[in-house]
């Protein structure tokens, strides 16, 4: 966003380069910085730019719409801004080596248990240190801010170019002059004119299909900085300055803080990160440390000083969903025997997945036992380990485990391999032969975390990793006690040796015990406490954020009552707060009056007594005496302070009610602790990758980011089409058959986006008739779907919130999906035509022989796709429309 870090110094030049004499759109976006008159800037902007428009027409040029035009020439402007650096700030900054790869202590041959050794000790609790909220960072990913882009046209002749990342192959269209020749060594002077000649080209295209790619098949930001570089490689073949240019430009347009550094021995891209990364080297400029990406690093690097302004993200290594690679798939074969039994296991993977996973940079631990299996190794595994699990007790199922860790995977120190250590990802060890006591530990502590749904705790000495466990039963051994769990020591690599026993060189020493997050156990006591609150009456309003846990274990959640109207006999919903103890009880519940409709979106804790609430509203809204009032023109955010009585301290509007124009916005809201908004900033973000949210929390203030679609209850009821949706529905179909979509694909995406509008609602009657529709005549799969369609009784989207009830009150089986009565879904449009379903309660999808819960769909629709967001790992999966699910 704009001003994240500095002015940089064009305020003056912005106002005069756009509109010579009169303040414009980008000065709107700046004057949030110093005062909130948001009322009336925008009247007087809205004149000014009338007049503009007069201007235009007058000289027979056709003005831009007044947002595509200031997002234009805003986003010039920062580039400009860095083309002024790139010319003149430079500078030789040192090199400094990376944070060292812990070693880990070697074995030779691997540690055997045998009872006349001297390790065998009494049992007892054992002394320990741990990290407070080392998970912490681990739990969410920080997303970057929304981007403003500049508007682009489709390139009258588009090149192509088909790439390899992975062995997927992937096809892209881009402007040919993005491929302008460099072929020579970079240099500040070689830099600036690349960056005049990107500044021209037209980038968003290409970033938003690489954005595509990477929704598609399930990377994080590392694998997306990976991909623009395969990207880049390809584009420039032979020239690799011009690939090393090309790949830092394109991560600027990003979004991504990257600068581009060179030295005698090449160039590179230098990139932030939010996450710890060993044994890459790093400059620091300005306080900012930046890894170097090519091994460049014997020399000092240049590189130029300022960062451009719109391009403040730091590359996360967490995973936010599975890798969803397609392809060829191999199996993995492991016998293994237990209690005189042979037990054999067919595990099936993608081989280009284990190639991504080893060569993932290093860093700690918890990130590569949190990143989730790929969806195909997952079912494989749960399919063949859970029935084998089921007729065990939990320290049974504890001890196979173990031991298929310990006896199937050969013990090897990595350094003797890659000449340096290393942790290993679970899903890249199980289908691999060997590994050291690291790649043990987090494969075993997976195991019981997701296998037998039971707690583990790493356990990390000097140069040694074990892991201990909690069953939920008392066991004899060598324990620690851990905010008031015990977990039992049980070493996977200490090979024979009794769950309990710690090996004797290590009996002396005090470990770093790390306990692990069950995201499991997690989701179920949400999922309890929400259940207890909707027999209340409550709803949930679909961000994913509505519930918090405190330090003393405590819950909050917020979402909305539906309530009688002073206004009329429909009922409007209205926020609530409300408070449950460790036990799911009932403390409190605070609950709001609104005339019109208002939600409660997101829970926020800063310290121990200090809650923030943020949400959406429209007309009055009321909570202990404290009443704000929306504009006639549109809605608005809300945000309020809580303590943990359910005091409120204070509740404020941001003021986005004035703005007039109903378009797809992003909008970044900062406000004080005691509740004074500071600035209100707007963004042309794609709904698919901006993040909506509290984000950047600090002792002087708060951020959040909302977004039209994404927020609920923030549509303009005043612009809402009259058209009927059962017309509107007839219309995207023709416009679709038009266009060439598949008949499956074209009659599901036009029927969901019919019911975008909050009132538009689908009848059983309506639904019904859509079997008689001629144009569908000859399609077995639509026919298909129909048929499945006639089973609902209604779809309406009340208040943004798409609600689905059954004919019989029975769920709707569809191939592998269960769609229960009372479903409830959000629906995303997203730049490029595809839809996002935002499932919030209803759908299940059956993996490995179990339920899971659908967390979300995107429908690709040019490939007649659904990519599904399942469990509580938020596993990624690709099911094609016309040949898997309706078929």
């Amino acid at each position: 966003m704009s001003g994240e870090h500095q002015s940089f110094g064009t305020t003056n030049r912005i106002l005069k380069g756009l509109f010579p004499s009169k303040i414009g759109f980008v000065s709107f976006l700046f004057i949030f910085q110093s005062a909130f008159t948001f009322g009336q800037t925008i009247k007087e902007f809205k004149e000014i730019w009338l007049n503009e428009s007069r201007e235009y027409l007058l000289n027979n040029q056709k003005p831009l719409p007044y947002l595509q035009s200031g997002f234009h020439h805003f986003s010039r402007e920062q580039d400009n801004a860095l083309a002024e650096t790139l010319e003149n700030d430079w500078n030789k900054f040192p090199v400094f080596p990376g944070l060292p790869v812990p070693k880990s202590k070697k074995f030779d041959p691997a540690p055997q248990f045998n009872f006349e050794e001297t390790s065998f000790h009494i049992p007892q609790n054992l002394p320990y240190y741990t990290i407070d909220n080392r998970n912490e960072a681990l739990k969410s990913v920080p997303a970057n801010l929304p981007r403003i882009r500049k508007p682009e046209y489709t390139s009258a002749n588009p090149a192509k170019l088909n790439f390899i990342y992975y062995g997927i192959n992937l096809t892209v269209t881009y402007d040919r002059l993005l491929t302008l020749p460099v072929n020579q060594p970079v240099s500040k002077e070689v830099t600036f004119e690349y960056w005049r000649k990107f500044m021209v080209a037209n980038s968003n295209h290409l970033v938003g299909q690489l954005m595509n790619c990477r929704d598609r098949l399930g990377l994080n930001d590392w694998g997306y900085f990976l991909l623009v570089k395969s990207c880049s490689s390809a584009l420039y073949p032979a020239d690799e300055s011009g690939s090393t240019l090309l790949s830092w430009a394109l991560m600027l347009r990003s979004g991504f803080d990257v600068k581009i550094g060179y030295n005698q021995l090449g160039s590179t891209v230098l990139y932030t990160t939010s996450s710890k990364i060993y044994g890459i080297p790093t400059v620091k400029i300005y306080g900012s440390e930046y890894c170097v990406d090519k091994p460049i690093s014997s020399f000092p690097v240049n590189t130029y000083l300022k960062k451009h302004p719109g391009a403040t993200g730091t590359i996360n290594l967490k995973f936010n969903s599975s890798l969803n690679f397609q392809g060829e798939t191999a199996v993995k074969k492991i016998q293994f025997y237990w209690d005189k039994k042979l037990y054999d296991f067919n595990l099936k993977y993608n081989p280009e997945v284990i190639n991504f996973l080893e060569e993932y940079p290093q860093t700690d631990p918890e990130l590569y036992l949190n990143a989730p299996f790929s969806f195909l190794a997952k079912e494989s595994l749960l399919r063949q380990f859970r029935p084998v699990l089921a007729g065990m007790k939990s320290q049974e199922g504890a001890a196979f485990l173990r031991q298929f860790v310990q006896k199937s995977f050969t013990y090897r120190p990595y350094n003797d391999l890659f000449g340096y250590d290393r942790y290993m990802f679970p899903e890249e060890l199980l289908f691999k032969d060997e590994s050291n006591d690291k790649g043990k530990a987090l494969l075993y502590a997976w195991m019981i975390t997701n296998l037998l749904n039971r707690q583990a705790a790493l356990v990390e000495f000097p140069g040694f990793c074990s892991v201990a466990i909690s069953l939920g039963q008392a066991m004899v051994g060598d324990n620690f006690l851990v905010d008031g769990r015990i977990y039992t020591i049980a070493d996977p690599t200490f090979e024979n040796a009794p769950i309990g026993l710690l090996m004797n060189e290590f009996y002396s020493l005090k470990p770093l015990v790390i306990p692990l997050i069950n995201a499991a156990e997690a989701e179920n006591q949400q999922e309890k406490i929400w259940k207890l609150a909707m027999a209340f009456g409550a709803e949930r309003s679909g961000t994913g954020r509505d519930f918090l846990k405190d330090e003393a274990g405590d819950a909050y959640i917020t979402g909305y009552f539906k309530e009688k109207s002073a206004k009329g006999s429909s009922p409007v919903p209205a926020p609530f707060v409300a408070k449950f103890n460790e036990n799911n009880t009932l403390i409190w519940m605070v609950k709001f009056r609104s005339d019109e409709k208002a939600f409660g979106l997101e829970l926020l804790q800063l310290d121990n007594n200090e809650f923030y609430l943020a949400g959406s509203f429209s007309g009055e809204l009321e909570c202990n005496g404290a009443k704000i009032r929306s504009a006639l023109s549109g809605p608005d955010l809300f945000f309020a302070q809580f303590n943990k009585k359910g005091e409120l301290g204070w509740m404020s509007k941001s003021g986005l009610d004035e703005l007039e124009e109903d378009t797809k916005l992003f909008y970044v809201v900062r406000f004080t602790r005691s509740g004074d908004i500071q600035s209100v900033q707007l963004a042309n973000e794609d709904e698919r990758n901006g993040k909506t949210g509290f984000r950047q929390s600090t002792n002087q203030g708060l951020s959040y980011i909302a977004s039209r679609f994404q927020t609920i209850g923030l549509e303009k009821t005043g612009e809402v089409v009259t058209m009927k949706p059962v017309i509107q529905y007839r219309q995207y179909l023709n416009r679709m058959r038009q266009l060439g979509t598949d008949l499956t694909t074209a009659t599901l995406v036009s029927l969901l986006n019919s019911l975008i509008i909050p009132g538009n609602q689908f009848s059983g009657s309506d639904l019904a008739s859509f079997r008689q529709e001629k144009l569908l005549t000859g399609s077995n799969s639509v026919s298909y779907m129909t048929e499945i369609i006639q089973k609902l009784k209604l779809m309406k989207n009340n208040f943004g919130i798409v609600e689905i009830q059954t004919t019989d009150l029975k769920p709707v089986k569809i191939m592998s999906f269960k769609i229960s009565d009372q479903s409830r879904l959000m629906i995303i449009p997203l730049d490029n035509n595809d839809l996002k379903i935002k499932v919030i309660a209803g759908i299940e999808y059956e993996s490995g022989r179990s339920l899971e819960k659908v967390n979300s769909l995107l429908i690709d629709v040019s490939g007649s796709n659904l990519i599904l967001d399942i469990g509580t790992d938020h596993q990624l999966v690709s099911r094609n429309l016309r040949h898997e699910i309706l078929k």
